[in-house]
């Protein structure tokens, strides 16, 4: 059983919704960290619509909250940043931190976005695509690895075994600034 979370209206099956996880638009930004994860879309009303309790035969629901350190995602941003992502973006400002001298950061790419106040911005290279959060700060990094963790767990799934690449690096900015693969 599943359950609109606007309008109650009840589903017996997931056969009976408009899309189906994880074929839902703009996923990511309509889920929250540590929430259940949806069954699908309302036929009536387009919102959320979530299993009725834990009646599902056979299944069980599990929720995660899952702790990395900043050196684990420093590492995955030096895959994306020293990868081959410029032929999508690139980096346009830095924003230092008031406290911090600029000539006290030797990667500015990678330090930055750790540092209170600090982060880059990245441009598309056509200047065709605008991109959702520009601004590359500790939060967007937080919200790319919950983008990537829904929408493409094997990336996330190489990350959590340090088997990151570049490609890994890039589909993780682009679930940074973008929500979603655009490019490649």
């Amino acid at each position: 059983m599943f359950e609109c979370d606007n309008c109650s209206k009840q589903f017996v099956s997931t056969d009976e919704l408009e899309r189906v996880f994880p074929d839902i638009p703009d996923l990511a930004q309509r889920l929250d960290p540590g929430g259940i994860v949806p069954a699908g879309e309302c036929t009536d009303c387009g919102t959320l619509v979530y299993p009725v309790g834990v009646t599902m035969p056979g299944m069980f629901h599990v929720t995660l909250s899952l702790w990395y350190a900043d050196q684990r995602v420093k590492d995955l941003l030096t895959c994306a940043t020293e990868g081959d992502v410029r032929y999508w973006c690139k980096i346009v400002e830095f924003r230092y931190p008031t406290t911090v001298e600029a000539s006290s950061v030797q990667f500015p790419h990678i330090e930055l976005p750790f540092m209170k106040g600090g982060g880059f911005k990245l441009a598309d290279v056509e200047g065709e695509q605008e991109f959702i959060r520009p601004w590359v700060t500790r939060d967007t990094l937080a919200t790319g690895l919950q983008v990537m963790a829904v929408k493409y767990p094997k990336h996330f799934h190489d990350f959590q075994m340090e088997n990151e690449d570049a490609e890994t690096g890039d589909v993780f900015l682009q679930c940074c600034v973008l929500d979603e693969i655009v490019f490649g």
